[in-house]
């Protein structure tokens, strides 16, 4: 039986013993015990969070009103965090310009459970330790707790940094903001030995866990996993009762927005609060026989990893061999540690992929082996992905350049700034077989020059100044033209 069909399984078994407010089974009432009231203590200092790193959060613990809280901050801005490791708070009174577009995906399904008191409280900052208050004595008799996952795509804000000069009104706790979140539907509850245990079990062939779950297994739940079925990566939004946010994408605000860009900060790649590491099922403690996520400059710990087989860390190591930084640049290399956890689904691996691949370096020119990559990480939701897919269809003759404005739009709404650029750049010169029209393409710039892309201030710019689609203003023209060039387009400064 597939996973999906467990789940369902599980969300309509659970829901009517809810609802009937008694066990499903004598086994069930057995292993119910009395509810502690002692609340565990955390054990990370805030001291000890890493404020250069990314971190991703789950949000399936999150009371249906903070949830909801969350969704109304997304649609108002970009919504802003305080987060040490140890917990994370939603700041809505606090705000940061920007919003937020959806990109679909290919449909992924996970699990991830939680073995131990410090699993759940570095898993779910939000709730852990209330949720250990709740399951006290049972977790040290084997109880897991178990977030089932129906993953269909992305909301992304086109927001990369963030300084915090740029915070609006009462943002004082504020420590990060959130760059994406991950829609889906999803399950989170426990498991004992006499339900099934542990996941594999939980949602084993015989369906064990759902069959006997008591009325208190199901803690949260969030979506049909029936409207999850037949998303496809070119939606171009989540189904109704398939957009729950499931886990969130958490950037460092800086101090300053001139602190220094360098070629290993675009190297996105989530971490977990100190002690623990991220495998495939979520922030874990190091185990020698489970491959982990290494840290961006770590390059022996990379390397051990990669080879024991996480394409994360195959992904992190060839970025760095392929820029030389943190390590000896090695394209030959670094092309085939990219193709590899491309393999392996990484969505941003295969982006880095297709493009050496396209540019043949490190490895054989192959166009239709770059578009296969390319396409997979714009399906995968890597909306940057995406406008490399649309820039290699437009140069590569072999290829449909007609097709490229799909893409760049999925991307442009996908919250890829440089999406909308080249879409204006597609209708401003009639690429791909498209009709020019100046007038359409301003408001693609005009997207792309809100959300931080220097080239499309620039177009807008001298659109502007020429009149070109546009009613002629110098003055505003200008002040396009000088935001791209403190914005690091160097043609606009000249």
């Amino acid at each position: 039986m597939s996973l999906s069909r467990l789940f369902l399984k599980l969300v309509a078994t659970t829901s009517l013993t809810a609802l009937a407010g008694c066990p499903s089974g004598g086994a069930a009432k057995k292993i119910r015990s009395e509810q502690p009231t002692v609340t565990p203590k955390s054990s990370v200092s805030p001291e000890q969070c890493d404020g250069s790193k990314s971190y991703d959060s789950l949000v399936v613990d999150w009371d249906p009103e903070v949830r909801g809280d969350l969704e109304v901050a997304m649609k108002e801005g970009v919504a802003v965090v305080a987060y040490d490791c140890n917990s994370i708070k939603l700041l809505p009174d606090c705000s940061l310009d920007g919003n937020y577009g959806f990109i679909g995906m290919t449909r992924k399904e996970k699990v991830v459970s939680m073995q131990d008191s410090d699993e759940i409280k570095a898993n779910l900052p939000m709730s852990g330790v209330s949720f250990l208050a709740k399951l006290g004595g049972e977790i040290k008799r084997g109880t897991t707790l178990d977030a089932a996952m129906v993953m269909i795509g992305k909301k992304n804000s086109a927001r990369k940094r963030a300084s915090r000069d740029e915070l609006e009104e009462d943002c004082s706790e504020a420590t990060h903001f959130v760059r994406s979140a991950t829609l889906g539907a999803f399950v989170l509850a426990t498991s004992t030995a006499a339900e099934g245990k542990v996941a594999a079990n939980f949602f084993g062939e015989q369906g064990a866990g759902a069959g006997s779950s008591s009325a208190e297994s199901v803690h949260n739940k969030d979506g049909n996993i029936e409207d999850c079925k037949n998303t496809k990566p070119d939606a171009k939004s989540a189904p109704s009762q398939c957009g729950a946010p499931l886990r969130l994408r958490l950037k460092p605000i800086k101090e300053s927005a001139d602190e220094p860009k360098t070629a290993l900060a675009t190297i996105d790649v989530p971490s977990c609060p100190p002690g623990f590491v991220v495998t495939d099922d979520g922030c874990e403690k190091p185990k020698d026989d489970t491959p982990y996520q290494c840290d961006v400059g770590d390059a022996s710990t990379c390397e051990a990893q990669c080879e024991k087989g996480h394409a994360g860390s195959c992904f992190v190591l060839g970025s760095m061999l392929r820029d030389g930084q943190g390590a000896k640049k090695d394209w030959k290399r670094a092309a085939s540690l990219l193709s590899k956890a491309c393999d392996e689904a990484d969505a941003q691996a295969c982006r880095a992929a297709g493009v050496m691949v396209a540019a043949g370096h490190g490895v054989k020119r192959d166009g239709k082996l770059a578009q296969t990559m390319l396409t997979s990480s714009c399906d995968g939701g890597d909306a940057l992905g995406c406008v490399e897919l649309g820039k290699l269809m437009l140069s590569d003759e072999t290829l449909n350049a007609g097709d490229a404005q799909f893409v760049f739009r999925k991307a442009c709404y996908g919250g890829e700034y440089e999406g909308c650029t080249w879409l204006g750049n597609m209708r401003q010169e009639g690429l791909g077989g498209m009709k020019s029209s100046p007038k359409i393409a301003n408001k693609f710039y005009e997207k792309g020059c809100k959300e931080g892309s220097s080239l499309a201030c620039y177009k807008l710019g001298l659109n502007t100044r020429a009149g070109t689609g546009t009613k002629k203003d110098k003055t505003k023209a200008a002040e396009l033209i000088q935001k791209a060039c403190q914005a690091g387009h160097e043609p606009a400064c000249k």
